[in-house]
């Protein structure tokens, strides 16, 4: 991968909690007045507000430059993002923002996304300044498989875990993860794309029981192993396979995550309902429903009796696997 850099940029308003999601520990200094200037500082000044932040230094080979560590974050980092594209503002390639809780966090149609802490609720910001193919879902099913392939990596989960169309990662039929993502292009170019991956580690968030997301679960309760997860394993991992997975659809690989995506999906070969109104199955119209036999390379559902592929909607499973 070109553009390596040797060192990560570690800003945190909790240096102990910052620690607990890294395998190597930085050592801590204060904010300097450079670091105050330019895009750096307004991200600093807009993930952290007016709490003390702190900042260190990890080597290493990566194409991550900044991670921001946040105890708890009082707005969605995702949204924070968005707001400062539109504001213009010249982010560079390579940001993280972890949150360890917070509040107004959304996945999929801004739907809740609870936040406990413990868990990774994470956003990224890269520029890939080139042309992307398949840019509008190619960045979703990035994220999607690079959870996959981290939870592969946990002792007692390999295998396990699959993506429920669209964006929904789930383990024994049960929700582990949500990923979105948004881009922003000038002309053929991408210059901006906005990731936003949570993933349950530890604890599990209480949801309110429906056909889209029946359960909730987190790695800890699905390996089994608690001297097995560790959060600094698993968000180690997380940024490695982004990392991965991001080099691939640079290099024209869309296919290819395409291909692992197809792999562990949970709808092929099930029956599902397709609904109109995600809110709701109450009242909401039922676009389609029937055996899904394939996934086209538009991520587009083709479900048995119907010529036309499904683009939209929110699937529910019809019955139980």
């Amino acid at each position: 991968m070109k553009g390596f850099l040797l060192v990560l940029i570690v800003y945190t308003d909790n240096t102990e909690l910052a620690e607990s999601y890294l395998l190597e520990k930085p050592t801590w200094g204060g904010i300097s007045p450079e670091d105050k200037r330019g895009s750096e500082g307004i991200l600093i000044e807009k993930i952290f507000l007016n709490r003390t932040a702190y900042k260190g230094k990890i080597a290493q080979e990566s194409i991550w430059k900044y991670l921001l560590i946040t105890e708890y974050s009082p707005f969605s980092q995702y949204d924070k993002f968005l707001e400062m594209i539109r504001e213009k503002i010249d982010l560079p390639n390579g940001i993280l923002c972890l949150a360890d809780s917070g509040d107004k966090f959304h996945g999929q149609k801004n739907r809740r996304w609870k936040s406990l802490p413990g868990n990774i609720h994470l956003s990224a910001f890269l520029s890939p300044q080139k042309e992307v193919e398949r840019f509008n879902i190619g960045f979703t099913i990035m994220s999607a498989v690079s959870v996959i392939n981290t939870l592969d990596s946990i002792d007692g989960l390999r295998n396990k875990a699959m993506i429920k169309w669209v964006n929904d990662v789930i383990v024994s039929g049960c929700k582990i993860s949500g990923v979105i993502a948004q881009t922003q292009s000038q002309g053929d170019k991408i210059t901006g794309v906005i990731l936003g991956i949570g993933l349950n580690v530890e604890s599990i968030p209480f949801v309110e029981p429906t056909p889209f997301a029946p359960c909730a679960t987190s790695i800890l309760n699905e390996s089994r192993r608690q001297d097995k997860v560790n959060r600094a394993f698993v968000f180690d991992r997380l940024m490695h396979f982004l990392e991965i997975n991001y080099d691939i659809l640079m290099d024209s690989g869309y296919l290819r995550l395409l291909e692992q995506y197809k792999n562990r999906s949970a709808v092929i070969g099930r029956k599902v309902k397709i609904y109109a109104d995600e809110s709701s199955v109450e009242d909401s119209p039922i676009i389609a429903e029937g055996e899904v036999i394939g996934i086209s390379d538009d991520l587009e559902l083709e479900i048995r009796g119907y010529l036309n592929l499904i683009r939209e909607g929110r699937l529910a499973f019809d019955e139980q696997p």
